[in-house]
């Protein structure tokens, strides 16, 4: 099995990419986590690995945090 590691480049999705799929399946799901999101990257047939996984989780829960509209 190949991962995204050793896949070659141009088969690897630019982050934008994986992002946009990334925002759609939390929207849907009502929820942010790991499983669901590897599941909508990968259920599309592109590779996905776990290091990679965590850059988006990242990028999604810094997005979530700025868009926070309750007071503090």
């Amino acid at each position: 099995m190949r991962t995204a590691q050793s896949a070659p480049q141009d088969t690897i999705p630019p982050v934008d990419d994986l992002l946009l799929i990334a925002r759609r399946a939390v929207t849907e799901a009502g929820k942010a986590t790991r499983q669901v999101v590897a599941d909508a990257i990968r259920g599309q047939g592109l590779p996905l690995a776990n290091d990679r996984l965590t850059g988006l989780m990242d990028q999604l829960r810094t997005e979530a945090v700025g868009l926070d509209t309750r007071p503090r």
